[in-house]
């Protein structure tokens, strides 16, 4: 499945972001949770001080959360790197079934405060990668 999810427009601009190695970025943060490497959420939250790439990762951050949530729950998903199902069906076993929808949540809660507020961008994307390790995590 590509990053576009079948919208030619979309793709385009998603490309014109490199995103897919933002994409790398985040999945090579995420997987290693819940020892998530820091070097990768620097890398992430540096690029997401541009407007459009703050967009393209929480958007990024969302649907692999969403997809999470399906797969803990047993659900087939389409996968944008070789081997994420089981990842994703891994963290979110680990963590409960709800865990996925409330790192969503705090995700998008953080996407919405920036926003409305005009917030720094960087530092939101290391509270969103932050909430998303605390509620991902099998002991919290």
């Amino acid at each position: 499945r590509a990053l576009g999810a079948g919208r030619p427009g979309r793709a385009r601009a998603l490309a014109a972001l490199n995103a897919s190695k933002l994409y790398g970025s985040l999945s090579r943060h995420l997987s290693g949770l819940p020892r998530a490497p820091l070097d990768e959420a620097l890398s992430l939250a540096d690029a997401c001080s541009d407007a459009d790439r703050f967009h393209a990762v929480f958007d990024m951050m969302e649907d692999w959360l969403a997809r999470a949530g399906r797969a803990g729950l047993g659900l087939e998903i389409s996968e944008i790197e070789p081997g994420e199902s089981v990842l994703l069906a891994r963290l979110a076993a680990g963590a409960g079934t709800d865990a996925a929808a409330k790192a969503w949540s705090h995700v998008r809660e953080v996407r919405t405060k920036v926003e409305a507020l005009n917030l720094d961008r960087s530092l939101a994307t290391l509270e969103a990668l932050r909430a998303i390790r605390a509620d991902l995590s099998p002991m919290h």
